[in-house]
C-alpha cells in the first residue's frame, strides 16, 4: 500500500480536530472526518462525497499554476464594509486588513478551515497566491527556479577537480569483483579532497572556489565513488598477490571465487540447499566489567544452519564442558538436522566454507556417505559444495549479526539459557530455530571412517588433494565420491573407496556412540576463575 493511501485511511480511522489540519495539508492528504464548529451553518451543506470530488480533481490536474488557478477560482475578495475606529496610543502588531474573502465549494460558501481541508493545502499558499494576483493584477505563474541568478563554476575548476580525483588511489570491494563500484583508499574522505583541491585552486590562481555543498552535489553526479572503512578477514591468497604484482594470478584466484558465487545463487533457489557455519565463540558469562576481559572463560559454542529457499535459521548450541568444537560436533549437528528436515529429501546440497578442521575432512565425508546409504532416509544424493577462503560470506554471517546486535543490547548473560532466550528473540520476522545440544546428542562420528578405506588415488591414477577441492557428490548405492577441483571444471572426479565394513564392527549412524560420556573436562585454572 502507498504510503499516502496508507496515512489517509489512518486519518480517517481517528477523531480529526482543527489543531491538525496543519499536519495534514502539508502531506497532501484528504481529511475527510473534519468537524467544523464555525458560525458559517453552510458548512455542513457540503457533503464529504463532494468534498472528496474536489480533493480528487484538484491534486489530479498536477500542474502548479492550474491549481492556483482552481484555488482562485473558488475564493472572492471584497472590500471592507466597515472599519473599527482604533485609538491612536494603541500599537497594533500588524496593518489591519482592507478586504475580506468568500471561500466556495460548489459555489457554496464555506469557511476557511473547511476550505483548506477540502483540497488539502495550507492558508499559506492561499495568502501567496492571493498577493500575487493584487500586486500584479495578472494570473500569478510559478516562477520557481526560473531565475538566471544560479552559482556558475567555470569548467577549468571543473577539469582540475576530475584530474586530482583521478590521481586518487581507489579500489574494488574484496567481496564483489563484478561491481563497477570504486572505494577511495582507507583513509581519505571527501573533505580531505576537497581541501586539497581548494589548495590546488589557490596555487594555479583558479576562483572563485566552489562551496562544499556544491562539491558534494558534484561528486554525487559524476562520480560512483564511495568511503569504506578497511576490509576486516580478507582473503590471504588475494593480500599475497596483490602485494608480489602478480596481477594474472589474482585475476584468475577473484574469478574462481566468482563462479562459486554465481553457483551458490543458482542453488539458494532450491528447496534441498541448506548452509552451515560456526559463530565465533560467545564468553560466558557475558558482562560489562572491564576486569573480566582479562578472566578465564566459558566459551559457549553457535553452529548455525540457513535453509535458503525458506529463509529460516537453525541455530545448534552448546557449552564448552559438553563437547568440542571440532569435526564432531559439527557431523552431529548435520545429522540431527537431517534426521528431523531432511528424512523425505530426495537431494541435498550443502554449502560451508572450507575449513579443514570442521567441514573438509575425512569424518564429515564418511559420516555424508553413511547418511545417503542410510534406508531410514530417502536421500539419494549428497552434494557439499566448499567457498574459497576469505570469499566465503554466507547467509549464517548475516543471521550471526542479527545475534550479535541483540547481544549488544543485553547487560548481562550468566547462564546458557539465556544466550538461548536471546537468539530466540534475536530477529522478530522468522526467529531461529535454537536447539541446545547436551551429551548424548554429540556422536562419535569417527567410529564411521572404520567401515570405509581411505583412498590415496581417484579413477585417473592422480593423488587425491582433499584440501583442493571445492564439491563433492555422493551417491546412494555407490561406494565413493564424485569431485572437482573447480567450478569450471566440465567433468567430475571419481574416487571409489573400498567397503571395509565386513571386517569392521559395520557401524551406522543409528549406532553411533556417544563421543563424550563424561563431557570434557575443564582445566584446573578455569574451574576455579569460574568459581570465584
Amino acid at each position: 500500500m502507498p504510503e499516502k493511501q496508507f496515512v489517509g485511511e489512518l486519518i480517517n480511522a481517528v477523531s480529526v480536530s482543527s489543531t491538525d489540519i496543519v499536519r495534514f495539508n502539508l502531506l497532501n492528504i484528504f481529511c475527510a472526518d473534519f468537524q467544523c464548529s464555525c458560525r458559517y451553518k453552510k458548512c455542513s451543506a457540503v457533503t464529504t462525497e463532494e468534498r472528496k470530488k474536489q480533493y480528487e480533481e484538484f491534486w489530479k490536474l498536477g500542474d502548479f499554476n492550474a491549481q492556483n488557478y482552481n484555488l482562485l477560482h473558488c475564493i472572492k475578495v471584497f472590500p471592507k464594509k466597515s472599519q473599527r475606529i482604533r485609538s491612536p496610543n494603541k500599537s497594533t502588531k500588524s496593518q489591519p486588513k482592507q478586504y475580506s474573502r468568500e471561500y466556495n465549494i460548489n459555489e457554496i460558501p464555506v469557511c476557511k478551515k473547511v476550505f483548506e481541508a477540502t483540497f488539502g493545502v495550507s492558508s499559506g499558499r492561499i495568502n501567496r497566491i492571493l498577493a500575487k494576483k493584487q500586486a500584479h493584477s495578472m494570473m500569478p505563474t510559478n516562477q520557481r527556479g526560473k531565475h538566471k541568478n544560479h552559482p556558475h563554476v567555470a569548467e577549468k575548476i571543473k577539469e582540475s577537480l576530475c584530474k586530482l580525483i583521478d590521481r586518487i588511489p581507489k579500489y574494488k570491494s574484496h567481496y564483489k569483483d563484478n561491481s563497477i563500484v570504486k572505494y577511495l583508499s582507507p583513509g581519505v574522505h571527501k573533505i580531505d579532497v576537497y581541501e586539497l583541491w581548494t589548495e590546488e585552486c589557490k596555487n594555479n590562481k583558479l576562483s572563485p572556489v566552489p562551496s562544499y555543498e556544491w562539491f558534494l552535489v558534484f561528486w554525487k553526479k559524476n562520480f560512483d565513488l564511495k568511503v569504506h572503512t578497511p576490509s576486516t578477514d580478507c582473503c590471504g591468497t588475494c593480500d599475497e598477490l596483490s602485494n608480489c604484482g602478480q596481477h594474472e594470478l589474482l585475476a584468475a584466484h577473484h574469478k574462481e571465487a566468482q563462479k562459486a558465487r554465481e553457483v551458490f545463487r543458482e542453488d539458494c533457489s532450491k528447496n534441498c540447499t541448506l548452509t552451515f557455519d560456526m559463530q565465533k565463540t560467545q564468553p560466558l558469562p557475558h558482562l560489562q566489567t572491564n576486569k573480566v576481559f582479562y578472566l578465564r572463560q566459558l566459551w559457549f559454542y553457535n553452529l548455525g544452519i540457513h535453509h535458503t529457499a525458506e529463509k529460516q535459521g537453525y541455530m545448534f548450541c552448546w557449552v564448552e564442558g559438553a563437547a568440542k568444537r571440532g569435526s564432531r560436533e559439527i557431523g552431529s549437528c548435520l545429522l540431527k538436522f537431517i534426521q528431523q528436515n531432511c528424512s523425505t529429501w530426495d537431494e541435498l546440497v550443502l554449502w560451508s566454507d572450507s575449513c579443514s578442521g570442521q567441514n573438509r575432512n575425512w569424518n564429515i565425508m564418511c559420516l555424508l556417505l553413511s547418511i545417503v546409504n542410510d534406508d531410514s532416509l530417502q536421500l539419494k544424493k549428497i552434494t557439499h559444495r566448499f567457498m574459497w577462503s576469505g570469499h566465503s560470506y554466507l547467509p549464517n554471517d548475516c543471521d550471526f549479526s542479527h545475534i550479535e546486535k541483540r547481544k549488544k543490547a543485553a547487560v548481562a548473560i550468566t547462564s546458557p539459557q539465556q544466550y538461548i532466550h536471546l537468539m530466540k528473540s534475536a530477529r522478530k520476522s522468522k526467529p531461529f530455530h535454537v536447539y541446545q545440544m547436551e551429551k548424548e546428542d554429540m556422536l562419535d562420528i569417527s567410529k564411521l571412517t572404520g567401515n570405509y578405506s581411505k583412498p590415496k588415488k581417484d579413477s585417473r591414477d592422480q593423488p587425491v588433494k582433499l584440501l583442493q577441492m571445492h564439491e563433492m557428490i555422493y551417491e546412494r548405492g555407490f561406494f565413493g565420491y564424485h569431485y572437482r577441483y573447480s567450478f569450471f571444471d566440465r567433468e567430475v572426479t571419481t574416487v571409489e573407496i573400498q567397503d571395509s565394513r565386513q571386517r569392521s564392527s559395520n557401524c551406522t549412524i543409528t549406532s553411533v556412540p556417544m563421543a563424550y560420556p563424561d563431557g570434557v573436562p575443564i582445566s584446573h585454572k578455569k574451574s576455579r576463575t569460574l568459581k570465584n
